[in-house]
């Protein structure tokens, strides 16, 4: 699986370096507490790889290569999951040196909901561009799944936040289940994921 990954790697080089430039710069001047920035980049991530799969046709080779089908959605979800952990890192990082007051405990609180929304956003938009065929429905289901998520994600994150301004100690636990549900849940669409292409691939 390391030598697919290294492959999204090299095709995703250009997010990796606007990440590093960008990220510590918007988290020291722009940063906000609901932002969504990342969401966004988990995205765009997802749908390159996949538009760079339709436009050079490289289902087929992939389907002939002696490997477990398995891995491919695993490799391609685990890099874009890597990125956007980059960005959440480099973003925070900006946030502690930059104007804002704020503390580590904050952006623990929120990097763990923005890491647990993008464990459910990388294999599922990565999934759906795959999987679904027809594009209205395609791009209609992927949109409106994303939207949901990440309503739900910054949803999470206010209230974790507001939990934790009260009830510190509650506050670290509730982030901790969350962010346990967000790799469980990673997990398990990787699985969903690769069952319902093993049957498309067979059929």
């Amino acid at each position: 699986m390391s030598a697919l990954m290294k492959v999204d790697f090299w095709l995703l080089r250009w997010a990796i370096l606007f990440i590093v430039i960008i990220a510590p710069i918007a988290g020291a001047v722009f940063y906000t507490d609901y932002s969504v920035t990342g969401f966004v980049i988990i995205f765009i991530l997802a749908l390159t790889l996949t538009q760079m799969d339709d436009k050079h046709k490289t289902r087929r080779f992939m389907l002939s290569l002696p490997l477990p089908l398995k891995l491919f959605f695993q490799a391609r979800a685990l890099v874009v999951m890597l990125i956007g952990v980059i960005w959440i890192v480099l973003e925070g990082f900006g946030r502690v040196i930059g104007f804002g007051d704020t503390h580590m405990a904050e952006i623990f609180i929120h990097a763990s909901t923005q890491l647990a929304t993008m464990f459910v956003l990388s294999p599922s938009v990565i999934a759906m561009l795959t999987l679904l065929k027809h594009p209205v429905i395609k791009w209609g289901a992927t949109f409106i799944f994303y939207m949901m998520v990440v309503m739900m994600g910054t949803l999470m994150g206010v209230f974790t936040t507001e939990i934790f301004i009260y009830m510190e100690a509650l506050g670290y636990i509730l982030a901790a289940i969350i962010l346990i549900f967000g790799i469980l849940a990673f997990w398990l669409i990787l699985m969903l994921a690769n069952a319902i292409r093993t049957r498309v691939d067979l059929i």
